[in-house]
């Protein structure tokens, strides 16, 4: 429904530049195009390059952040996780009555003496379908939240990119000489266009952790110690894949020539937009047509 709306509403301002644009005035913004399409290039792509740098910062700080928290959950909750035991019971022993119990002995023919004592042992205990569930919960949440931060900034950032060339563009040029409805539609569909990378932890989680219950003893200390492996493990890999992630996701960033792009994809509109006011009714009429057909698609 929401990409049916943008269609609509894309179609309707279409239609609007058709009713109200000039082809003097269009043929005009054409010949300003070549003589300023060149120096503005440049100019716009150094500030889409700070842009970019900024991005680079923000995120890296922004998901190190985020991240480390879940860490430092993770942590506490197999602190919490681990507890003690202690098991107590009696013990018989005997005892020799010594030298001074000789005659005693000697009547009943017994030297030593039976004796009881209680002992004790305290032993580790881990709450491992806790520790589980919170590793598990770590790994899901890493994922996810790289995911969900990044199409969350990107999208204030895309904003940003917008906001920040057209406003230096108005500083450089005239709103006579660029169209600011054609360079926005321009600007949105290059920002729009680039890809993030994957970044996944599905199946990594180690079976040796895939315990439940309560654990006592050595078993108790090794899942502990594996649990806490785990967690720095996991945390080193994060800080590399994050690394890694921001890096190629700044490579596509880069590999956009914003400039020459957006000049491109203007002179296409300026292109379409004289063949439409050239054809004026034909394009009219079948833009309603579409715009027809859609309102209609909606009430289904």
């Amino acid at each position: 429904k929401d990409y049916q709306n943008s269609l609509i509403l894309d179609i309707e301002n279409k239609m609007s530049q058709i009713k109200n644009s000039d082809i003097d005035k269009i043929k005009k913004q054409k010949n300003s195009l070549e003589k300023i399409e060149k120096e503005m290039s440049i100019y716009i792509n150094e500030v889409y390059q700070d842009l970019v740098e900024d991005l680079d910062r923000s995120l890296k700080s922004l998901l190190n952040e985020n991240l480390n928290s879940y860490f430092r959950k993770t942590k506490q909750d197999i602190n919490q996780s681990e507890g003690s035991e202690t098991e107590t019971w009696n013990e018989e022993y005997t005892v020799d009555k010594g030298s001074g119990f000789l005659f005693w002995r000697d009547l009943t023919g017994n030297r030593y003496e039976t004796k009881t004592r209680t002992k004790s042992e305290t032993y580790t205990t881990a709450r491992a379908g806790f520790v589980r569930n919170s590793l598990e919960e770590l790994t899901d949440s890493i994922e996810m939240t790289i995911d969900m931060s990044v199409k969350k900034y990107l999208k204030e950032w895309r904003k940003s990119v917008f906001k920040e060339i057209i406003t230096n563009l108005r500083e450089k040029v005239d709103d006579e000489k660029l169209d600011v409805s054609i360079i926005s539609r321009t600007i949105r569909k290059v920002v729009n266009s680039v890809e993030l990378p994957d970044i996944s932890y599905t199946g990594t989680f180690p079976d040796n952790l895939k315990r439940s219950g309560t654990l006592t003893g050595g078993d108790a200390e090794t899942f502990l110690s594996e649990a806490t492996n785990y967690v720095s493990d996991m945390k080193n890999r994060v800080k590399t894949d994050i690394k890694v992630y921001l890096n190629s996701l700044v490579s596509n960033l880069n590999q956009i020539d914003i400039g020459s792009n957006i000049f491109e994809n203007y002179r296409k509109e300026i292109k379409d937009l004289e063949y439409n006011i050239a054809n004026k009714e034909l394009m009219l009429e079948r833009y309603n047509n579409i715009l027809k057909e859609l309102n209609e698609n909606k009430k289904v």
